[in-house]
């Protein structure tokens, strides 16, 4: 799988994120997830609001567009050869001294793409407890890679 980070295609071996980034330290960061068909990702305009709505709760330094997501999504695709897919998009906070607050390289953004499952025919419900989000937690309304802040 290749993946694209802060721009550029590597490949999945290929150590590419700083060990001090925000992300991986602090778990400081959003994500997106899309279905892609024909190539391109679908309902942009609704993730990518989402996630600018995160990127700014959590004072990460960027704004995507959705001219961006697209394209970022679209070399992403094209560069594993896929077509109908999931995308995930991830901004983290970037590199920092191991400091909370302490950032200092910009965003890291890592854009991967999935071949999507074959589809079941089959229907399944689950049942689960009822599920309290606290009123007061500042990520209860945006998709974080962590429930440490």
């Amino acid at each position: 799988m290749k993946a694209l980070v802060d721009g550029r295609i590597v490949c999945e071996s290929e150590k590419s994120i700083s060990p001090v980034d925000y992300g991986l330290l602090y778990g400081l960061g959003v994500f997106e997830s899309l279905r892609c068909g024909g190539g391109h990702p679908l309902m942009v305009k609704q993730h990518t609001e989402r996630l600018n709505k995160g990127l700014k709760e959590l004072e990460i330094p960027f704004e995507a567009s959705q001219d961006i997501i697209c394209g970022m999504i679209e070399k992403t695709l094209k560069a594993n050869g896929l077509s109908n897919a999931y995308a995930r998009i991830t901004v983290t906070k970037g590199a920092g001294e191991p400091l909370l607050g302490c950032a200092y390289g910009g965003a890291t953004t890592v854009v991967i793409a999935r071949k999507l499952p074959p589809k079941r025919l089959t229907a399944s419900i689950t049942v689960c407890k009822r599920y309290t989000v606290y009123s007061g937690d500042p990520l209860r309304r945006i998709k974080s890679v962590s429930k440490v802040v």
